[in-house]
Formats: structure tokens, sequence, C-alpha cells
């Protein structure tokens, strides 16, 4: 498991949010800290000239 940290700006904007958002956010999270490097949206980094990410 991974753990997850929010910048402190994401993390005062987090305590704002309603509680629908929150629960959506939380669930996220949660898939996140399982396995980054697994969904829908994620795609591998291709290196650039030089190998230089």
């Amino acid at each position: 498991m991974y753990e997850i940290l929010l910048h402190r700006n994401a993390a005062k904007a987090y305590e704002n949010l309603d509680n629908i958002t929150v629960a959506r956010i939380n669930k996220s999270i949660d898939v996140l800290k399982e396995n980054p490097f697994y969904g829908k949206d994620i795609k591998k980094i291709k290196r650039g000239v030089g190998g230089a990410i």
C-alpha cells in the first residue's frame, strides 16, 4: 500500500468541500493507495531524448 500526501493548499480546499465530493475523493484516494500505476486515466511515461523524464 502506498501513502498519499496532500499539499497544504489541497488539504485546505479538501476541508471546505461538501460531503458528497469528499466521499468521491476519498474513494479515488483509496484506489490510488492500493495501486497508483493502474487505472483508466493512467498512462506510462515515455522517455524523451537522452532518457530523461
